[in-house]
């Protein structure tokens, strides 16, 4: 699994790659997966290149990076 840094402390990254055809709960999500989502406590999402964070905060309290 690949290495990520997550708050100070590089972990192994357990979440699978987005897949534009769907995508299960271990799976991170693209944005417009995420946004179509009724539930999206504890998702993933990833942003692309150009692509605002911005509809996250109508749901999001805190964003983790």
């Amino acid at each position: 699994m690949p290495r990520l840094i997550k708050q100070g402390a590089i972990v192994e990254d357990d979440w699978l790659p987005a897949q534009e055809d769907g995508a299960g709960d271990a799976h991170i999500l693209t944005l417009e997966q995420w946004t179509q989502r009724a539930d999206k406590q504890g998702l993933a999402v990833q942003l692309e290149p150009g692509q605002a964070p911005s509809p996250l905060f109508d749901v999001l309290q805190e964003i983790p990076l």
